[in-house]
């Protein structure tokens, strides 16, 4: 299919651990892609698609929706009317429904290293997203998380500086 001349762009929704090498293919045909979020595994990942994205002269996009929503345009234009800002909060916790599997013993793709999956590549993404695009990049991150037998982490806090403010991420698959 990346072969074809008949694709002007890919857009697909895959495990994780195949957003990098699906969306490498489409890009090296010189075909524009929508990646579903999160873009890659790993920062060298990302890395390597926007330099062959831009290698190609093609478009990469992350579908990260939520900070184009119009909720979340009000709520940066409602922001300076807050006034100083000390401490931002985002939770994203929701018990997965294949918890019950995984503490079973099966090994669901969600619970698998294999797949680049766990809560933060899951749902922890929203709440990491929605802060880079609400406050830009932190001048430094502190992350914890409880990692499960498989390797896995099933929740975590993330804590980004902001100088002035600080903002925490608690995200969890398994509460």
């Amino acid at each position: 299919m990346a072969e074809s001349d008949a694709i002007g762009r890919g857009v697909y929704c895959q495990p994780e651990f195949l957003h990098f090498s699906q969306t490498q293919l489409f890009l090296s045909h010189k075909i524009n892609v929508i990646c579903e979020k999160p873009l890659a595994s790993n920062l060298a990942e990302v890395d390597a698609a926007i330099a062959c994205a831009r290698e190609n002269q093609v478009v990469l996009f992350e579908a990260f929706k939520t900070a184009c929503l119009p909720n979340f345009h009000l709520l940066r234009q409602a922001l300076p009317k807050v006034g100083k800002l000390r401490k931002v909060f985002f939770n994203y916790c929701q018990y997965s429904s294949r918890y019950q599997r995984y503490l079973d013993g099966e090994n669901p793709n969600t619970f698998n290293p294999a797949f680049s999956n766990g809560s933060i590549m899951d749902i922890g993404f929203y709440c990491l997203a929605s802060a880079v695009a609400l406050f830009g990049e932190p001048k430094s991150v502190q992350a914890t998380a409880s990692l499960l037998a498989s390797g896995v982490d099933a929740q975590g806090v993330v804590v980004m500086d902001y100088g002035d403010f600080s903002v925490t991420l608690q995200h969890s698959k398994s509460q």
